[in-house]
């Protein structure tokens, strides 16, 4: 009996890739099954690197790190710089938030539609010296709105500040 395969096992590896205008080699390959076979999550380079030592796959620290720095630039990964000297590379590009628990170094993805906002009635005082270009805060109470309702087109910001991700830092 003939078993007749179409495709081969990894073949997403080489399209993944490919989409990303990259050269599919061996170690890119061998990292996207790592990250991108168990959906999304987010990863230290010194994790994924114990992962692919553990796994038979065999390359430098160095690699790893060039690899990710690699797949964030052409999109496939999110940096994450999360304090306490940590950067994560998130698997997940699509527009969320985070939250950074800094006694168990767990990050953790907090979606916009998770977030529901309540400003008070009496900003404290150094938000009303904040100044942020074509923003002004009213003289009157601010309605009550969800995160996901704003959008950061809405805000003019200097080009410098338009790739900011929300990272909140909670310590325990």
């Amino acid at each position: 009996m003939f078993v007749l395969v179409t495709e081969r096992p990894f073949t997403w590896t080489v399209n993944l890739l490919r989409k990303a205008q990259m050269r599919p080699t061996t170690q890119r390959m061998n990292l996207v099954k790592l990250l991108f076979s168990g959906g999304d999550r987010h990863v230290l380079p010194e994790e994924l690197y114990r992962e692919a030592n553990d796994a038979g796959i065999h390359m430098s620290l160095a690699t790893v790190y060039n690899t990710l720095h690699q797949f964030k630039d052409v999109g496939i990964l999110k940096e994450i710089i999360a304090g306490s000297g940590k950067t994560f590379f998130d698997t997940r590009v699509a527009p969320h938030y985070h939250i950074f628990y800094e006694k168990t170094g767990k990050l953790v993805d907090l979606m916009a539609d998770m977030i529901d906002v309540k400003l008070s009635e009496a900003l404290p005082a150094y938000l009303s010296d904040l100044k942020l270009p074509d923003f002004k805060l009213p003289d009157f109470k601010l309605p009550d709105f969800k995160m996901s309702d704003f959008k950061m087109s809405d805000l003019k910001l200097p080009s410098y500040l338009t790739n900011i991700d929300l990272l909140i830092r909670i310590p325990f």
